[in-house]
């Protein structure tokens, strides 16, 4: 085992960033680098580091960073420069590439929130497995580097419940947090287990992959102890900011691909599952996956770019194979919302989660043993509805219970509003072809997990397409409201007789507002059947009371003579308390006769405030 010893006296240099090593370094040879290079490192470095620190603390580093690029490049000593998805990268000649990080909240997808922290998950409606491909051994180890940092706290909360569903299901369960997971864990544990779930934060620069360890680290450590490694891309240096509970600088190493095939021998993994919920895994090519298969992983699942609710999707798939699925069928089991994310909507591109390699999908974590069934009352497959509204209802036998359940219609999840064994919530259809999928997770009598799923249920809407079909959902339980302003009416004009919204909820230019959420989640839907008035539509969204439930992220859907619908969001919305309403969110325009469709996302400065009579307290 290599010698960790630390050289700190780099510590003053180093600040407010997101280092990483990477890239194309000349290998320093059995000497190592010479005292002239380590010193050139280290002067470039701090040149660079002085301004770039601050740059990534601004509100928006993306265009600092742009601006600098030029005088980074000119710095001697630097050999390259990119700019990043995620922000800065600088090779330093003989030394490694540093990496200026800017990190994502996680945002609670709008299916999954509210969800009980209990159940579990196996199967409803598979065909029964071809072969038997289990993990090689029952060792689960659930770890977290993100634990010291106060924005994931929930990350603990979700690693709770998985713990106790995997230890249900049979597992040996380890949990390895923090400063735990360091280079020799890294290097010489990790294969011990069949079932690895890591929460990390993740980048690709130049065609490697980077995955955050919790061991601490400097460049003054790096060019001392690991030339090597850095040389070689196998090891980075990453400097986050983190929140404990005040803003701190940390740095912490990161371990790539290169890392693994060089300090692991050939199936020393016991033919394991992972899933990372770090950024980029798969970004421009699949080689983590590819080496990591080598070593004996049956199957690595990540994402190919920034993503803000992989831990949450993570949980859902582990959920789903707990209940006897292959990683196949439950990958496909998952809402296609889930296996897509935009993180800030508008960013650089969408993340998608993927598994590698292919013949990894008929990996298991157990065995098969039972099914949820789920006995659907209303809609009736097959069925013409007349009516845009429908009442979803049912029941599910063989769990104790609905731990959480998720309803798809027409590719948009909402979170199932079910009681007890019994479910009961309001759609509204959109005119022709109709898709229905609803699944669940719940507990069996034993604490094993079990999950069920109607699969595909299709019916008709048997009424005109409407002119303007538009939900809104939210991840939290505060009160946010649905508006939609006519033609020629202005931000003024919210909470007027002229505003679509819960005060006026069917107006006469032709709108209608189905439902006023008071209490969280969604789904509220604003339709017009007939745009009859010309001229530009404008949808809003305002957080009319949080109910102590903090700030929501809202997301909103789009589609005109129902046709393919427009997704916007996550966007962050806080209410200011009494003194002030909350945050109003201008969605978009809606142009008619044309139909056009334009983005504006923009959040609104001067907030309307609803009449005295309207507060929050009076509206409940």
């Amino acid at each position: 085992m290599r010698s960790r010893s630390a050289v700190l006296s780099l510590a003053a240099i180093l600040a407010l960033a997101l280092l990483y090593s990477c890239s194309d370094s000349t290998d320093p040879g059995e000497e190592g680098l010479t005292e002239e290079q380590k010193q050139a490192i280290l002067e470039a470095h701090a040149t660079v580091s002085q301004t770039a620190d601050a740059v990534l603390l601004t509100d928006d580093p993306f265009d600092g960073f742009e601006a600098m690029a030029s005088s980074y490049r000119d710095v001697p000593g630097v050999e390259e420069v990119w700019l990043t998805e995620d922000g800065l990268a600088v090779k330093y000649e003989s030394g490694p590439t540093v990496a200026w990080y800017v990190a994502r909240d996680p945002i609670v997808p709008p299916y999954d929130a509210g969800s009980p922290e209990a159940g579990a998950t196996p199967l409803g409606g598979w065909m029964p497995a071809s072969r038997l491909e289990p993990v090689g051994n029952s060792e689960a180890v659930l770890l977290n580097a993100l634990s010291r940092d106060n924005r994931f706290f929930i990350v603990d909360l979700l690693t709770d419940d998985l713990e106790t569903k995997l230890d249900d299901s049979g597992f040996n369960v380890t949990r390895v947090d923090g400063e735990d997971i360091d280079l020799d864990f890294m290097e010489d544990e990790l294969s011990r287990y069949g079932m690895i779930f890591f929460t990390t934060h993740g980048i690709q620069i130049g065609g490697n992959h980077y995955i955050a360890t919790g061991q601490e680290g400097t460049v003054d450590e790096m060019v001392e102890v690991y030339p090597d490694d850095f040389a070689n891309d196998r090891i980075a240096l990453m400097v986050v900011v983190e929140y404990r509970p005040l803003r701190t600088i940390q740095r912490y190493y990161g371990v790539s691909e290169h890392y693994f095939d060089n300090y692991y021998a050939d199936d020393a993994f016991p033919h394991s599952f992972l899933y990372l919920t770090a950024c980029q895994v798969f970004a421009a090519n699949t080689r983590m996956a590819t080496v990591l298969s080598a070593k004996g992983v049956a199957a690595v699942v990540g994402w190919t770019a920034n993503n803000c609710w992989g831990i949450f999707t993570g949980r859902r798939l582990v959920e789903i194979m707990l209940g006897g699925l292959e990683l196949g069928e439950a990958f496909s089991a998952l809402p296609d919302e889930s296996k897509v994310d935009n993180c800030i909507f508008g960013g650089p591109g969408e993340a998608v989660l993927e598994y590698h390699p292919p013949s990894g999908q008929s990996l298991q974590l157990v065995e098969r043993f039972g099914t949820a069934e789920i006995e659907l009352d209303s809609p009736v497959a097959g069925t013409d509805y007349a009516n845009r509204s429908v009442t979803l209802a049912g029941r599910v036998t063989g769990p104790e219970s609905i731990g959480h359940g998720v309803v798809s219609l027409n590719g948009i999840a909402t979170t199932l509003t079910a009681s007890g064994l019994e479910f009961s919530q309001p759609l509204v259809l959109r005119g022709g072809m109709n898709v229905l999928e609803v699944s669940i997770v719940g507990p069996a009598a034993d604490g094993k997990t079990m999950f069920g799923t109607t699969g595909e249920v299709t019916f008709m809407g048997a009424f005109p397409p409407l002119d303007l079909w538009t939900e809104l959902r939210w991840n939290n339980r505060g009160d946010v409201d649905f508006h939609l302003l006519p033609p020629g009416k202005d931000v003024d004009a919210l909470f007027s007789g002229d505003d679509c919204h819960f005060m006026f909820d069917v107006t006469d230019w032709g709108c209608t507002l189905d439902v006023d959420d008071i209490d969280g989640y969604g789904p509220e839907h604003i339709t017009v059947e007939a745009a009859t008035v010309p001229g530009i539509y404008r949808l809003f969204v305002h957080f009319f009371y949080d109910l102590g439930a903090g700030p929501a992220d809202a997301f909103v859907s789009v589609a005109v003579r129902d046709g393919d619908a427009l997704h916007f969001g996550p966007f962050r919305l806080v209410d200011y308390g009494e003194e002030r309403d909350g945050d109003i969110w201008e969605v978009a325009t809606i142009e008619y006769p044309s139909g056009t469709v334009r983005y504006v996302g923009r959040k609104v400065e001067a907030s309307p405030t609803p009449p005295p009579n309207m507060t929050a307290k009076r509206k409940r």
